[in-house]
């Protein structure tokens, strides 16, 4: 009943907007939350997005839809998107114990938050660094985290109700702990020591976080000694890396050799807790860390709509690490990256049966769940769920899509060659297919294409997947950079970089050489025609019948809420080559039909 209400409050919004024109469509969506009750972060989200998402013809054919169905989008917002967990508060019986020093073995000492059960016993401890300040709380608004949880960081109200020890550390240099010496993994070594060593602790440390508080995680399991020897510190007993970038240049600085302009970490301020009185006792350097080095189990969260940042990363680390099979997990999500991280119930019962098994060692049950957690994305805010063996998903059936006349995509290679031209800075080239039956893509897209800049000796392509629907209209998903606006995946090639790496390139995953500004070019003359296989992302979606799937090449991607590419290198006219010799093509993972499904 209360669903309904909800909706019919909903419903209000274009009445109330024919009469009163000069009000928006937020003002309408406050009035309405403060009549009907709706919980805040539901009608947050409509509010902000639901007059975004559906614009010129299609917001009509929304509002019919509404008529005929009012709770179209609210079950699928209150019910997938918004778990809600309870409270909010620091749990009773926990001991905070604020900035306690922890010194590295060179002599400096951290500031760390140490959350902890108020109760006798020893306890798995979840540990991490920050470069973002650990007294920023500023994950709970908004993700159900309890009231002092940092930055990407673990959310001790949920772990130390669940009998663990959680403790944040500032990074050297940053919040209150100590500035100067060498750090790195030295420090990540330190302080996970100390913490398997305290009293309170069971001698179990795992670490959990997103972004710079995963890549931690994939340098200390991977870490290499002063000696050259792999080997992670010896109390860290498993890793929940949850979304983290782990080749800078590859994954986001530079991705297909194209420099990223937008992006600013803000770290934390660094006002030390205590007076520096010593010099920090100088350590030789250590080798930079491995994936292949990395052999304890992993909880890996990959987030779809992370594509611009840690999806390319999360997807590599899984592929690369040595963690035998039946120890690790990839839990990819729909959800945008910091409420997949706290959010769901789903994922904080996944994170809690890992290290449970891992830093308790009872058995919760994730022995028994296979490796894959697979979020098949449909719509906005909607997915379908199943669990694979591997990724990318045994049986997947490469298939080559040729690039054709009348802007199509293909099964068959065209006999005859034609071209498709667009100016850099405003046009673009269109490719599409329509699916007569239902289709899933799962896995990893590549797009080889022939290709020439007609004014210059070098170009940058941006391509992008998109999934029109039946009626013709684009079908988007959601991610923080580009809210309710995301397409179906991206790739990125500055043409001068084309040049692949033969020892880690795959047939579905080109992988190039160099992407870094100082690395080998190869340039053309203008009008030149080459090949170039470009790396897509990675993505799950499913199309049905009548849907298309469009391929989109460009020479700009526009700015969006956290990335941009504004230092390209193109002038003038390109080019798209096809058919005849040029076998132009977008090769897209096809899963069976019946595969998996429940």
């Amino acid at each position: 009943m209360k669903k309904l209400v909800w909706a019919e409050c909903l419903l209000l919004v274009p009445l109330m907007a024919s009469v009163s024109p000069a009000q928006t469509c937020r003002q309408y969506f406050d009035a309405i939350g403060t009549a009907c009750g709706v919980p805040d972060p539901v009608v947050d989200y409509i509010k902000n997005y639901i007059p975004q998402l559906y614009s010129g013809p299609y917001r009509a054919m929304w509002w019919y839809k509404k008529l005929l169905n009012p709770a179209q989008d609210w079950d699928v917002a209150t019910v997938k998107f918004f778990d809600r967990l309870p409270g909010s508060r620091l749990p009773q019986g926990t001991i905070f114990e604020q900035n306690v020093p922890v010194t590295m073995s060179d002599g400096l000492k951290l500031a760390c938050n140490v959350f902890r059960p108020d109760k006798p016993g020893k306890f798995p401890v979840i540990a991490n660094l920050t470069p973002f300040d650990k007294d920023a709380f500023l994950q709970h608004d908004g993700f159900g985290a309890s009231e002092m949880t940092a930055f990407e960081a673990a959310d001790p109200g949920y772990w130390v109700s669940n009998d663990y020890v959680v403790v944040l550390c500032d990074n050297r240099g940053s919040g209150r702990s100590q500035t100067g010496g060498t750090g790195g993994n030295y420090d990540l070594y330190d302080t996970i020591e100390w913490a398997g060593t305290q009293s309170w602790s069971n001698g179990k440390v795992g670490m959990l976080g997103h972004s710079a508080l995963c890549m931690s995680q994939w340098n200390a399991a991977g870490m290499v000694n002063a000696a050259g020897m792999p080997g992670p510190p010896p109390h860290l007993a498993a890793i929940g890396a949850w979304g983290g970038f782990n080749d800078q240049a590859r994954d986001t600085k530079f991705p297909g050799g194209i420099p990223e302009t937008q992006f600013s970490a803000a770290m934390g301020p660094n006002k030390p807790a205590w007076p520096q009185d010593s010099t920090p006792t100088p350590r030789p350097a250590l080798p930079p860390s491995k994936l292949s080095n990395i052999k304890i189990p992993a909880l890996i969260g990959a987030c779809w709509g992370d594509k611009k940042q840690h999806l390319r990363g999360d997807l590599r680390a899984w592929r690369e690490i040595s963690t035998p099979l039946k120890y690790r997990w990839l839990y990819t999500y729909s959800e945008r990256k910091w409420q997949g991280l706290y959010t769901p119930e789903e994922a904080r019962k996944t994170q809690r049966m890992f290290f449970d098994q891992f830093l308790k060692g009872v058995d919760s049950g994730i022995m028994r769940l296979p490796p894959v957690r697979l979020a098949v994305q449909i719509k906005l805010l909607d997915w379908e769920v199943r669990h694979e063996q591997d990724w990318p998903i045994p049986g997947t059936q490469y298939t080559k899509l040729y690039l054709g006349d009348k802007a199509t995509l293909n099964l068959n290679r065209p006999g005859q060659a034609g071209e498709v031209t667009y100016e850099w800075s405003s046009g673009k080239a269109i490719f599409d297919i329509r699916f007569d039956q239902q289709t899933e893509l799962t896995g990893h897209v590549m797009a080889k294409l022939w290709v020439s800049p007609q004014n210059a000796d070098d170009m940058d392509l941006f391509v992008t997947l998109r999934k029109i629907d039946a009626f013709g209209h684009e079908v988007n998903f959601d991610s923080d950079s580009e809210p309710g606006r995301l397409p179906v995946d991206y790739g990125f090639m500055r043409l001068s970089k084309r040049a692949l790496d033969p020892k880690l390139s795959k047939p579905w995953l080109p992988e190039q050489l160099s992407v870094v500004p100082e690395g080998a070019k190869q340039k053309v003359r203008p009008g030149q025609i080459v090949p170039c296989e470009i790396q897509v992302v990675g993505s799950s979606t499913m199309f049905y019948a009548g849907e298309k799937l469009r391929l989109e090449i460009s020479g700009k991607m526009p700015d969006d809420n956290i990335f941009g590419y504004n230092d390209t290198v193109n002038t003038g006219m390109h080019a798209i080559h096809f058919g005849g010799e040029y076998d132009s093509y977008l090769m897209v993972p096809v899963v069976p039909h019946n595969k998996g499904r429940k």
